[in-house]
Order: structure tokens, then C-alpha cells, then sequence
């Protein structure tokens, strides 16, 4: 496994994992940011890292980055929703309707998650 990065100028969160047969393969996840609010977008994941514990662990490695930068996540990709669903310790994380955005101190609209828009 290698360490999580926020790649800026990529806009995308990245990390590496050892598949089943000894390969480097990657997860990234994209986002676009308005302030301290990263929204979620396209996740790339290898099939080969499918099976194992490679996607539970980038997401706990988004949360502490989140946490550690004080950065809120609004998700938006189906199965990065649908892992903060299952795992509600980590909502200190996500966007909510009270929070603001640090550049303007404006209210951040808040759309339902699986929305693609």
C-alpha cells in the first residue's frame, strides 16, 4: 500500500494497493472543490482490487485526510455514498446543510448525494 495523496492538480485523492497477484494498482477518486468542500465525483478502482479491503481502506485514510485538513466531503459517486451509508461514524466528515464554505462564508446548497448534477 502506498500513502494517500491529494493530488492538486489533479483534483483527485489517490492511494496504491498490492492486488492479488503482487501488482501495484491504483484508486482515485476525483473531485472538484468550492472552499473547504471536496464534492466527490468519478472513483476509478482496478477490478483487480475488487475482493479486498483496498476501497475500505482509501476511504479511512479520505476520512483522517478530511479530518486532519478540516475539509468537509460532499459524495457523490454510488459506492462512496453508499460506504459512508454503512459506516455513519465517519459522517463528521460530509457536507451538511449548516456548514459554510470557508472562501465566502456563503451557505453551501446541500442535493441529495446520489445526484449526479
Amino acid at each position: 500500500m502506498t500513502d494517500f495523496r491529494d493530488v492538486l492538480d489533479a483534483s483527485s485523492f489517490q492511494q496504491g494497493f498490492v492486488d492479488s497477484q503482487g501488482d501495484l494498482r491504483a484508486i482515485e477518486l476525483r473531485y472538484t472543490s468550492s472552499g473547504n468542500v471536496r464534492i466527490l465525483g468519478q472513483l476509478q478502482i482496478s477490478p483487480r482490487l475488487q475482493g479486498t479491503t483496498a476501497f475500505e481502506n482509501f476511504m479511512v485514510a479520505l476520512v483522517d485526510h478530511a479530518r486532519n485538513e478540516r475539509i468537509k466531503l460532499a459524495p457523490r459517486a454510488e459506492p462512496v455514498v453508499d460506504w459512508f451509508t454503512e459506516n455513519p461514524i465517519y459522517h463528521d466528515v460530509l457536507l451538511t446543510v449548516n456548514d459554510r464554505l470557508a472562501s465566502n462564508d456563503q451557505t453551501v446548497p446541500v442535493a441529495d448525494a446520489r445526484s449526479t448534477g
